[in-house]
């Protein structure tokens, strides 16, 4: 069988590559097996998508508030001639 090229380049791909990958599955537990793996790692997805706008969220507040911040200091510490 050829190889991916993701499927090349650690042992361990090669393995699922080899015995996993593109094969038909006709076992009911198999089935079942790969459609719950595939419904939580959508899940994950989803739940680390919402995550990470949050924290781009809070990031982009926080990099206002110090800007704020640095430019009242500025103002506020400037020698007066």
């Amino acid at each position: 069988m050829n190889s991916c090229p993701w499927g090349l380049n650690k042992a361990n791909l090669a393995k699922f590559h080899e015995e996993e990958w593109g094969r038909p599955v006709h076992e009911d537990n198999k089935l079942f097996e790969f459609l719950s793996l595939s419904v939580l790692a959508a899940g994950l997805s989803y739940l680390i998508s919402e995550m990470i706008c949050a924290w781009h969220f809070m990031i982009s507040k926080l990099i206002k508030l110090l800007r704020c911040h640095q430019k009242k200091s500025k103002e506020f510490f400037a020698i007066k001639k």
